[in-house]
């Protein structure tokens, strides 16, 4: 009614002039009729001034007198509706509009009509929304205060619902009570609606201080309210025993006797407990409470707390399947519903909606997932256009719980039918809790969404998921928060979108720290180990380094399971990180300090990265030559975990036994290692399982090379058969490496044999079978091979078809081995010259000499094949070719060779100058040959 006439009040107050207008809007102010001291006073007018304006007023018809004497004149306004229109229109929050109404419903109705709105406003409490709620705690304390309605009061105070336990967030209002506890409540509910809890707690120990000790009633309940609301503000200041102790005060000193003196507050004090001591994961604790919720109230006495009893219930169910007892929860649930199913109040919708949920709940722990995608069902097509906001809340939980269900069942496409429709119905809600459940419904729509191959989507349901949990005012969605930007990361890293996944990891991992709930702490390591992971996978070993020493600073000290074994794990990244860099002794450190925190463990999530740590350990110290301490980290895995039945374990003891072969060739002990190859081929070659391919086949590998190094050349040519049968069909990568290279060693063999065709024909095959590949091994056996038939086109005198050859070879960005790639070069350099080519043989002697430096050893016939070719492109073009490389600090001795050659004297080392003199004796001895 007041929104159709505000054009007209509108245009009505604009017509009048400025002064009388004044005098107008204080009257309007005023609400009562006042005399015009009083107007002039809220005016700021002189009382003269003021009357004169009012008598305009009057004469207008806009103003008229009510009562009082000739000398004291009482006025209100005409439009009794403007009044309204203009309380409404510039209040500022519920309560300004609430007193209008109320003032206007005083004035307009009978006693009897006030009470049938009372007791209506009662029956419908439930039904509202957060801010409808504040409205109506308001409404109903003005309303059931008005004179008119005191011999109803303590009939429609008996309506009124108990507050629930799920809604913390509101602080208990009372309606009767002297202007002093009045005024104080007030304030403590104002100061704790407004954040400041400390000063509210304080407050409503003001008010039991100053009520604790009266007998009227409503005094009492002021105390016993502020003793409810207190435990509130010292739960969310995270103070849960004190909180625990109020509610406990509640229930001491107004639940006992005959009956319950202060039954509302005991309710409810009992329902907070339960549910604060459910957060807190003491569900036995909790049960005790909401069972004397039930034991108090639940034999109907008092009908205004069956909402209570309902949500009791619920509460209980709730604690029971955290108990693992679901068929006790499954038989709270349908307690509320036989009690309360058929009952139409809307204090109890809610709850049987929520009874209904829980019915869900309980049927998945009874491992009855169909029953409880029906529960969900029926619960949203039951509810589904109730507009209660505590409904809604439960429709759009059961349709969430059962997309979840779906896609768990594998009925993807069902699934996201239900995320959407959570979406859709409820994504312009701002009640906290149906933004949570929007919110939870995309990260789970993004997953299905991802799972159905539809990348795109998934993302953007993420990125809104994102948005919605930043903007967030509830706590609790922190955990699905960092889910929501850790899939996001995952599936920007598989569209090669790294940076972004980088950036979407790192939020998490700023996010969410040590004081977090234990899960999220572990997600933000979880985040840092795939940045690394990933840094690593783009050959950014520097920033992956970092990451892994922030994981050691931020969770190295942590003993939650989940984050130990990110921890450890992380050590074994950055061991082998460390290695790849060049820095052994700091991988070396990076093992110890791993292993003496993990080392003496037998927790079977920390055996994995035990065993790899010690792999990394025996690798490094076989880097540095230290042999024998490297032969007994391989011992001591054999002795740890080869009697384990855990395959992965066995596959690190398959990896020792192959380690502990090279390191004894190392040492000069062959036969030995040879033994221990043997022994991988024994233990775990049966069936050729795919899990120890590599191993093995590396084992075959090795043993052949060794053969042949040992010159049994047919015992070796035998093992290279055997791994080509064996692992030929393979389409493993690792089977494919293996064969290629054995090939290459074979054709090795079969050239040094005198078998010039037999070599040839593997060359072939080699380049035939793997020449379009661009896995590094793979492509450098293809370089060796051609290298191998250069070669021999080159001894044959075919220069030109050997450069043609190795230009196959010796593609620009190939993949190939830096070692191969070297030789590849020098020995174009050699065809070159023999074209009579000098600038293009200095060209490839200038690429190998680039290569030089990222040798793990300097090939030993480098030197040889550098001062082979120095006579031909001359001396001194030699010595800038190399003093220009990255090599010119290794070759020093040879540039100092050369260049005493022609006649100068560089001021060396004495080493260096008796190695170059050794070279020069090669050099002379090269050519008289």
């Amino acid at each position: 009614l007041v929104d159709d006439h505000t054009e007209y009040f509108k245009s009505h107050l604009d017509a009048l002039p400025a002064q009388e207008r004044k005098v107008y809007l204080a009257l309007a102010d005023l609400w009562k009729p006042a005399t015009a001291r009083e107007i002039a006073g809220r005016a700021r007018l002189g009382t003269s001034k003021c009357s004169a304006q009012l008598a305009r007023l009057a004469d207008r018809g806009a103003v008229e007198v009510s009562g009082g004497s000739a000398r004291r004149k009482l006025y209100y306004l005409t439009e009794r509706l403007y009044n309204i229109y203009y309380l409404m229109r510039r209040a500022r929050g519920p309560a300004p509009l609430v007193d209008a109404l109320i003032r206007f419903m005083e004035a307009y109705y009978s006693p009897d009509e006030l009470k049938e709105f009372g007791a209506r406003t009662a029956r419908e409490a439930a039904g509202f929304d957060g801010m409808a709620q504040a409205a109506w705690r308001i409404a109903f304390e003005r309303l059931v205060r008005l004179p008119s309605l005191e011999a109803h009061r303590e009939e429609l105070l008996s309506l009124a619902p108990a507050v629930p336990a799920g809604s913390g967030s509101d602080f208990a209002t009372v309606a009767a009570a002297s202007a002093v506890a009045k005024t104080l409540f007030g304030k403590a509910t104002a100061l704790a609606e407004g954040g400041r809890l400390e000063e509210a707690q304080a407050a409503w120990d003001e008010v039991v201080l100053k009520f604790g000790a009266s007998e009227a009633r409503a005094d009492l309940d002021q105390v016993s309210m502020a003793l409810v609301n207190k435990g509130k503000a010292l739960g969310r200041l995270g103070r849960a025993e004190d909180a625990l102790a109020a509610w406990n005060d509640v229930v001491r000193r107004f639940g006992t006797g005959d009956g319950e003196v202060m039954p509302t507050a005991v309710a409810t004090a009992l329902l907070c407990k339960g549910g604060l001591l459910a957060d807190l994961g003491r569900p036995a604790e909790a049960l005790a409470a909401l069972d004397e919720v039930v034991a108090r109230f639940g034999a109907g006495g008092v009908r205004a707390l069956d909402g209570a009893v309902a949500n009791a219930l619920i509460g209980r169910a709730v604690a029971l399947v955290e108990l693992d007892r679901p068929r006790d929860a499954l038989a709270s649930c349908d307690e509320v519903l036989g009690r309360f199913g058929a009952r139409r109040d809307p204090a109890l919708l809610g709850e049987v909606a929520a009874a209904m949920v829980g019915r869900g709940h309980a049927l998945v722990a009874l491992n009855r997932p169909g029953e409880a995608m029906a529960a969900w069902g029926e619960t949203a097509e039951r509810f589904g256009t109730a507009g209660a906001l505590r409904v809604q809340e439960q429709v759009a939980a059961a349709l969430s719980n059962r997309g979840t269900a779906l896609f768990q069942s594998g009925s993807a496409e069902e699934a996201l039918v239900d995320f959407e429709a959570v979406v859709l119905r409820y994504a312009a809600s701002d009640a906290p809790v149906l933004s949570d459940i929007v919110a939870r419904a995309l990260v789970n729509r993004g997953n299905v969404l991802a799972a159905l191959q539809r990348e795109k989507e998934a993302l953007l349901s993420w990125d809104e998921a994102v948005r919605r949990f930043a903007a967030s005012r509830l706590p609790a969605p922190a955990d699905l928060f960092a889910l929501a930007l850790m899939n996001k990361a995952a599936a920007l890293a598989q569209a090669g979108r790294a940076e972004d996944a980088l950036e979407a990891w790192g939020e998490v991992a700023a996010r969410f720290g040590p004081r977090e709930r234990p899960e999220l702490p572990a997600m933000a390591a979880r985040a840092l180990m795939n940045s690394g992971a990933l840094l690593e996978g783009l050959d950014r070993r520097e920033e992956a380094l970092a990451i892994w020493k922030r994981i050691e600073e931020r969770f190295g000290t942590s003993d939650a399971a989940e984050i130990l074994v990110i921890v450890a794990g992380s050590f074994v990244h950055m061991a082998a990180c460390l290695f790849e860099l060049n820095r052994p002794e700091e991988a070396l450190a990076a093992c110890d300090r791993a292993m003496e925190r993990f080392g003496g463990s037998d927790a079977p999530e920390l055996l994995e990265a035990v065993a790899d740590l010690l792999v990394n350990r025996g690798i490094v110290l076989a880097r540095l030559d230290r042999n024998e301490a490297a032969l007994a980290v391989w011992d001591e895995i054999e002795r740890r975990f080869g009697t384990s039945e855990a395959p992965r374990l066995l596959k690190r003891v398959a990896t020792a036994l192959v380690s502990k072969g090279l390191t004894l060739s190392a040492l000069g002990r062959p036969e030995d290692a040879i033994e221990e190859w043997n022994e991988v081929d024994r233990r775990f070659g049966a069936g050729d399982d795919p899990l120890f391919l590599e191993e093995i086949a590396t084992a075959l590998l090795n043993k052949g090379m060794v053969l042949g190094l040992l010159d049994r050349p047919e015992d070796a040519l035998a093992v290279c058969d055997e791994t080509v049968r064996r692992f030929g069909g393979s389409d493993a990568p690792v089977a494919h490496d293996a064969v290629a290279q054995t090939l290459a060693n074979k054709a090795v063999l079969l050239s040094g044999l005198g078998r010039t065709g037999e070599a040839l024909d593997v060359w072939d095959e080699i380049v035939r079978r793997f020449e379009e590949s661009d896995r590094p091994m793979l492509r450098s056996a293809v370089e060796a091979a051609l290298w191998g038939r250069a070669g021999h086109e080159l001894t044959g005198g075919r220069a030109r078809a050997a450069i043609a050859l190795l230009d196959r070879a010796l593609l620009p960005d190939s993949p190939g081995l830096p070692g191969i790639r070297m030789q590849g070069h020098m020995l174009r350099a050699r065809a070159h010259l023999a074209e009579g080519g000098i600038a293009a043989c200095a060209e490839d002697v200038g690429a190998a000499l680039a290569i030089l430096p990222g040798l793990d050893l300097l090939p030993r016939e480098i030197l040889g094949d550098l001062a082979d070719l120095a006579p031909e492109i001359g001396l001194e073009r030699m010595c800038d070719l190399i003093k220009a490389s990255p090599a010119a600090d290794l070759l020093l001795p040879l540039t100092t060779a050369m260049e005493r050659e022609l006649g100068l004297e560089p001021r060396v080392a004495k080493e260096v100058g008796e190695i170059a003199e050794d070279i020069r004796r090669e050099m002379k001895s090269g050519r008289k040959d």
